[in-house]
C-alpha cells in the first residue's frame, strides 16, 4: 500500500515541482533522488522475509511520501518567487569581479595549505608512514585509512580538513571553470593537486566522485552556455583529469577491498602492522576495553565481524600476503584476481568496480540500518539527542555518536556506520518526526535554491551544482558534514 502511495506521490510532485528553467538544478530534486536510492536499497533486500527489512522500508517510504507531497505543496506556494529566477541566462552574464576573484584565490590557497599541512602531519607520524609503505607494497589501503582516523597515532582534525578539501576546493575550482576565468588558472591547479593529495592519502572514493561531478558539471554547463571553460582547462587536459579521477576511484576500490567478490568481512579490515611491529591479534571484546590499549607504536587492531570458518581453498592466501590479512581478501592482495586473461581480465575488473560502487550507493546503508535496527529503533525517539551530538562533534578531539555505536556493534568499532536520513529522523523523533521533517525539507531546499540563484555569483552558482551532485550521497547531515572517521559503508 505504501509503495502505491509513494508512486502516486511521485506523480503529484512531477506536476507541481519547480521547473529547472527557473531555478536550475533543483536541490530538492537531488534530495529526493537520495531518498529514492534508500527506498530502492530496502527493496533489494527482499520482501516479507525479515520484519526489520519491512520496518526500515516503511520508514523510507514514509519519508519519501511526505517529502514528495511537501515538495509539491511548497512548489505551488513559492511559485511566484521561483518564476522570477533565471538561473541559466544569469550564468551567461556572470563575471567574476576583482573582489570575488581575490576571495576565490585566497580561499584556494588557504584550502591548499590546509591539505598540504594535513598530508605532512600524517607522513610525519612514523607509525602511519610505516603503515602506508607497507600498504602500498601489498596494495592494501584500509589499514592506514583506519590508522589516520582511529586516534591511535594522534589527532589530525580530519573533520575540519574535510570542509576545505571536500567543499571549498571543488566549489571554488568549479567557479573558475564555470565562467572560464583564465586569470585564476594557477590557484585552480594548486587547489586541485593539493585536494587530490589529501583525498588519496585517506582513500575516500566518494569525495573523488563528488569532485569529478562538480568540476565536470561546471565544465559542461559553462561550455553549453558559451562561457568557454577551456580557457582555464583545455579540453584534452579536462579529459586527462577525468581519466585520472576515474582511475583513482578504481584503484581505491581495489585497494580498499570493495569489490563485490570480497566478503562482508572486508569492512572490518585488520590493520596490518608494518614489518618489525607486533601483529598479535586482539579479540573484539578486548579491543574495545580500556585496559587493552595497543602495546607499542605502530600497532593498531580493529575488531572484525563475527568470525567465519574459512574453507581450505579460502585459506590459500598468496605467498606475498602481509601477515594479518584475512585469507578472504586474497583477491585484493593478489591484485584483484577476478578471473580472465588480458583484456578480458581488465573488463571483468572494471565491471566489478562499477558493480561495487553501485552496490555501495544503494544497498549498504539500508543493509547496515537493518542489521542494527533493534539497537537504534528500540531507543527511538531520543528527542533530538542524536542531533545534539552533531554540535558536540564540532568540538576539537575525537567525538562519538550513534554512528560510532552502530559501528561497534557491527564491526567492533574503529569507524562509523551511519543511519540514513530517514532512519536518523525516526531515531531522533519517531514516525511523527519522519513525516513532519520530511515535509519541511521541501521548504528548506527550495529556500536554499532561491537564495543561491537570486544573487548572481559564479561561486554561489557552483555551490548549487556541488550540492546537487553531493546531496544524494548524504546519509544524514551529521555524518556527511562533520564526521572525522570514514565509514565501512562510505565509499
Amino acid at each position: 500500500m505504501l509503495i502505491v502511495l509513494y508512486i502516486a506521490s511521485i506523480a503529484i510532485y512531477l506536476i507541481a515541482r519547480p521547473r529547472w528553467k527557473f531555478i536550475g538544478p533543483s536541490l530538492f530534486d537531488s534530495y529526493l533522488i537520495g531518498v529514492a536510492l534508500f527506498v530502492v536499497g530496502t527493496m533489494l533486500l527482499g520482501f516479507g522475509a525479515d520484519i526489520r527489512v519491512e520496518s526500515v522500508r516503511t520508514i523510507g517510504l514514509v519519508a519519501g511520501i511526505f517529502s514528495l507531497l511537501g515538495g509539491a505543496l511548497w512548489g505551488v506556494l513559492l511559485r511566484r518567487p521561483i518564476h522570477n529566477l533565471k538561473f541559466w541566462s544569469w550564468i551567461r552574464e556572470i563575471e567574476m569581479a576583482a573582489t570575488e576573484r581575490s576571495i576565490v584565490t585566497a580561499g584556494l590557497l588557504v584550502s591548499a595549505a590546509v591539505c598540504v599541512a594535513y598530508v605532512g602531519a600524517i607522513l610525519a607520524s612514523p607509525g602511519l608512514r610505516a603503515l602506508i609503505v607497507d600498504g602500498v607494497q601489498h596494495r592494501m589501503s584500509t589499514p592506514w585509512r583506519l590508522g589516520i582516523t582511529d586516534g591511535h597515532y594522534g589527532y589530525f582534525g580530519v573533520g575540519y580538513v574535510k570542509q576545505f578539501r571536500d567543499i571549498a576546493i571543488p566549489v571554488l575550482c568549479g567557479a573558475i571553470i564555470l565562467i572560464g576565468e583564465p586569470r585564476a588558472r594557477w590557484p585552480f591547479w594548486i587547489g586541485i593537486l593539493a585536494g587530490l593529495a589529501a583525498i588519496l592519502i585517506t582513500q575516500e572514493r566518494l569525495i573523488v566522485i563528488e569532485f569529478a561531478l562538480c568540476l565536470f558539471g561546471s565544465y559542461v554547463v559553462g561550455a553549453a552556455l558559451g562561457r568557454r571553460p577551456w580557457r582555464v582547462v583545455p579540453l584534452p587536459q579536462a579529459v586527462g583529469v577525468l581519466i585520472v579521477l576515474v582511475g583513482l576511484t578504481g584503484l581505491m576500490t581495489v585497494w580498499l577491498g570493495r569489490l563485490p567478490a570480497n566478503p562482508p568481512q572486508q569492512h572490518a579490515a585488520v590493520a596490518v602492522a608494518p614489518v618489525g611491529v607486533s601483529r598479535s591479534p586482539v579479540p573484539a571484546a578486548a579491543a574495545n576495553s580500556p585496559a587493552s590499549a595497543p602495546q607499542q607504536e605502530g600497532a593498531i587492531v580493529v575488531a572484525a565481524a563475527p568470525a567465519v570458518v574459512p574453507t581450505q581453498q579460502e585459506t590459500a592466501a598468496p605467498a606475498d600476503a602481509p601477515v594479518g590479512v584475512p585469507p578472504q581478501q586474497k583477491a585484493l592482495v593478489a591484485g584483484a584476481d577476478v578471473g580472465g586473461e588480458g583484456d578480458s581480465k581488465l573488463l571483468n575488473l572494471a565491471s566489478e568496480i562499477v558493480i561495487g560502487l553501485a552496490s555501495r550507493s544503494v544497498t549498504i546503508v539500508p543493509q547496515e540500518n537493518v542489521e542494527t535496527y533493534h539497537y537504534w529503533a528500540d531507543q527511538s525517539p531520543v528527542y533530538g539527542r542524536g542531533w545534539l551530538s552533531l554540535v558536540v562533534g564540532l568540538l576539537p578531539g575525537r567525538q562519538t555518536d550513534i554512528s560510532n555505536q552502530l559501528s561497534t556493534r557491527l564491526y567492533g568499532g574503529g569507524s562509523n556506520s551511519p543511519l540514513a536520513l530517514a532512519t536518523d529522523l525516526y531515531y531522533n523523533w519517531g514516525v511523527t518526526g519522519v513525516a513532519l521533517f520530511s515535509a519541511l525539507f521541501g521548504l528548506g531546499f527550495l529556500a536554499l535554491d532561491i537564495a543561491l540563484t537570486r544573487r548572481r555569483s559564479a561561486t554561489l552558482a557552483t555551490a548549487k551544482i556541488y550540492l546537487f551532485c553531493s546531496i544524494p550521497t548524504m546519509y544524514n547531515f551529521s555524518v556527511s558534514c562533520c564526521t572525522a572517521a570514514p565509514s565501512p559503508s562510505c565509499c
